[in-house]
């Protein structure tokens, strides 16, 4: 049977058929007897009436797969590529969850044959770690304790594997989940034969979460956050680590709906004796023609790390009620701005509820000027030029900031943008005459 593409060259071996007269034909000698085979698109469908999981093929509509985990695996299996796509088309029913142990979606397309198809979860998330072992007190043999050992060490958590959803925007995906596995707890310690304590076990390293990349998917519930850190086995004078948590993957969606969508940081383990895990970073969710009807999370596990940033077309999601990003202070206010590349040109606010000055910089050396607008509510501003300069100052409604360049080579202009970092309420701004040298 041919399942993918290549190049065939048949050939008979000698003695295999023969004629009315009973000679056998000898081996074939044909040199032109290859067929190159580039098939297109392969077709898995989904559908429980009259489906066999054991029986069911690519390439086939009868009879279908009954299991959307079934389906998913001989997707995985066809190995899909671009010149050899998969589609799988999903009869409107609701279908259960596909464990996905591997990177997958690249060059598979979900279609729905009719109506609103439902798959309750596709679930690509890391495996947690197991706990370690419990130490062992030994046997005394007269010098020691023999065979005695302090806590195991926690089995390290999972990565989540990447995934790419392409839809048809007719299929509902519950719950799609690429986070990391949790990391293992460490073992506790116990006391030997000889009544000295043996050490606690140091837990097991958390999982990172997996990439996810979604087109013209609805879903409820989009995770790709990082692994929860192991704790750090029991102990008295002798302790493990506890470990750091995962860090979170990016996730992009185009041309979708979702409830909530997270890429925090997993959460630190909890200490055991002086020694405690790290937090980790948060990553980006970037939002291309796609509405966010709950939440969108991006949190780092602690304060000495990054949080992402929820993009839509380059201008930031601010959930209702997120008080880091309605925090007075820089490091509240930081993690919730795009990086300082956007700000300039329109790439920040979608180029909307911005002021655009143009400063004559005719004198050809470094000045100072203000910018000053109407309409503004109190909090923090962007300024941003074309000659690369950005700065952030926090202002009280409608105000001005005063900011610093250097020429340019001489008489010019210098095009500047100050926003509002939730992308409203500026209603107008000019350039002021108050330059200095």
């Amino acid at each position: 049977m041919v399942t993918g593409a290549g190049t065939l060259q048949p050939s008979i071996a000698a003695g295999v058929v023969d004629d009315l007269a009973g000679n056998t034909n000898t081996i074939s000698t044909a040199t032109d007897n290859t067929v190159t085979y580039t098939p297109g698109s392969r077709t898995i469908t989904l559908d429980s009436t009259g489906c066999n999981d054991t029986t069911a093929a690519i390439g086939s509509a009868s009879p279908p797969f009954c299991t959307v985990q079934a389906a998913v695996d001989e997707a995985i299996a066809a190995n899909p590529s671009g010149t050899n796509p998969v589609v799988i088309e999903v009869a409107n029913e609701t279908f259960g969850t596909a464990i996905v142990s591997t990177n997958f979606g690249t060059n598979v397309t979900w279609q729905a044959i009719s109506g609103s198809p439902v798959i309750t979860k596709i679930d690509a998330s890391g495996s947690d770690g197991a706990t370690g072992a419990i130490a062992q007190p030994g046997t005394d043999d007269g010098s020691g304790c023999d065979s005695s050992s302090g806590g195991g060490t926690g089995e390290s958590g999972t990565n989540g594997y990447s995934l790419s959803i392409i839809s048809d925007g007719n299929i509902t995906f519950t719950t799609i989940d690429s986070s990391g596995g949790n990391g293992g707890d460490g073992g506790d310690y116990t006391i030997d034969c000889q009544g000295s304590d043996l050490s606690g076990g140091s837990a097991g390293a958390a999982g990172s979460g997996g990439t996810l990349i979604l087109e013209n998917v609805i879903a409820t519930t989009v995770t790709a956050v990082g692994g929860t850190g192991g704790s750090a086995g029991t102990c008295m004078a002798s302790c493990g680590s506890a470990s750091s948590g995962g860090v979170a993957a990016d996730i992009t969606l185009t041309n979708s709906t979702v409830v909530t969508v997270d890429a925090s940081a997993g959460s630190p383990g909890s200490d055991a004796g002086i020694f405690s895990g790290f937090g980790a970073d948060g990553s980006n969710i970037h939002l291309n023609s796609t509405t966010v009807t709950g939440t969108c999370t991006t949190n780092a596990s602690s304060d000495n790390h990054m949080s992402g940033s929820c993009y839509s077309a380059g201008k930031i999601y601010d959930d209702a009620g997120d008080s880091s990003c309605g925090s007075t202070s820089w490091s509240g206010i930081s993690d919730c701005l795009p990086p300082e590349s956007a700000w300039f040109d329109g790439a920040y606010c979608d180029g909307t509820d911005v002021i655009t000055a143009t400063i004559d910089d005719s004198w050809g050396v470094s000045n100072t000027y203000s910018i000053n607008w109407s309409g503004g509510s109190s909090g923090w501003y962007t300024y941003s030029d074309d000659q690369g300069s950005t700065d952030l100052t926090w202002e009280s409604g409608t105000s001005s900031t005063s900011t610093s360049w250097s020429s340019f080579g001489g008489s010019g202009t210098l095009n500047v943008i100050v926003s509002d970092f939730k992308c409203n309420n500026i209603t107008s701004g000019t350039d002021s005459a108050a330059y200095s040298d």
